[in-house]
């Protein structure tokens, strides 16, 4: 089977497990990147917010026999959500969550909101220090400023320039749960990993800890999030277990993480997982086991003449 993964990145790992189970196309907005000399075949696209980027990709799919697309960032999630019939007419589909979905994830405010709505516990809006503060539309960890004093939080506000939530500090220990569920909304798996050591946002050593506490709130607070529509393909979920053995949810990204390679080697195929969600596999037994691994990452490069 043929799949097109769009903004491919520095997204290597992704990519070679990918391959294990599928002919993997990349696509990205510059060529410029380390992930397209891994991909089967390469295609250089417009940008998600540029005219022709749903005719390119609707050209790419057709001319490649691809039968399913898997979008890496965020800002493509909505405007591929308005055209995800226009795919699926042409038989492609989209591993990705219902717009309902991205857009409650999206935006900080709807997720507070949600966990407050379905009683899931969540740091609360506070005017005050401590606190974090954090952009209503950010990525990764981009923008956040944790502020102990008032003289702090009023200096972080003025960066923030006012499109911030500002939320009370949690003490405890976070952790990021990769989660993958069916085109249904059905969790088939939920991996909580600790986050050792972030470097620019991103996870360099990371552990995978079998917790059922987390894993069982976590599969909770996705049941309750499809009943706003469908979370379908990947989401990574990020939390604090407290020392009073509290857990706080903090966000829902509805993509893959960067240290969901860690998850894979852990024993989860999420590649032939997502071949049988094609085949028109319905989870409904338990959860895919997974053992406890530690993940330590480390740079490695490509090498290219200069204009190539």
């Amino acid at each position: 089977m043929n799949i097109l993964i769009t903004s491919i990145g520095r997204r290597v790992q992704l990519v070679q497990h990918l391959k294990k189970t599928f002919t993997v196309i990349g696509a990205d907005a510059t060529g410029n990147n380390a992930a397209r000399h891994f991909v089967d075949n390469f295609f250089l696209i417009p940008k998600c917010n540029e005219k022709g980027y749903i005719n390119e990709l609707l050209k790419i799919c057709m001319d490649n026999s691809i039968e399913l697309i898997i979008p890496l960032y965020e800002g493509e999630f909505e405007i591929l959500c308005d055209n995800r019939q226009t795919f699926e007419k042409n038989g492609i589909k989209l591993l990705l969550s219902d717009k309902e979905i991205i857009q409650i994830c999206n935006d900080k405010n709807k997720t507070q909101k949600f966990f407050e709505d379905e009683g899931i516990i969540c740091p609360a809006v506070t005017e005050h220090a401590p606190a974090v503060i954090k952009p209503v539309y950010g990525m990764g960890s981009q923008g956040i400023y944790v502020v102990d004093t008032e003289e702090e939080l009023q200096a972080a506000r003025i960066l923030s320039h006012n499109n911030y939530i500002m939320q009370e500090k949690i003490d405890g220990t976070e952790y990021t749960i990769d989660v993958l569920c069916d085109f249904n909304g059905n969790v088939v798996a939920a991996v909580p990993r600790v986050r050792t050591e972030v470097r620019a946002g991103e996870v360099a050593k990371s552990a995978t800890v079998f917790n059922q506490y987390i894993i069982d709130y976590t599969v909770k607070m996705i049941k309750a999030l499809n009943r706003y529509g469908k979370a379908v393909g990947p989401l990574t979920v990020q939390c604090f277990l407290k020392e009073n053995g509290e857990i706080v949810f903090l966000e829902i990204n509805p993509r893959f993480g960067g240290g969901v390679p860690l998850t894979f080697e852990a024993g989860v195929d999420y590649g032939a997982y997502i071949k049988l969600f094609m085949d028109g596999y319905s989870h409904a037994g338990e959860l895919c086991d997974f053992k406890e691994l530690s993940m330590l990452r480390y740079d490695m490069a490509v090498y290219k003449n200069v204009g190539d």
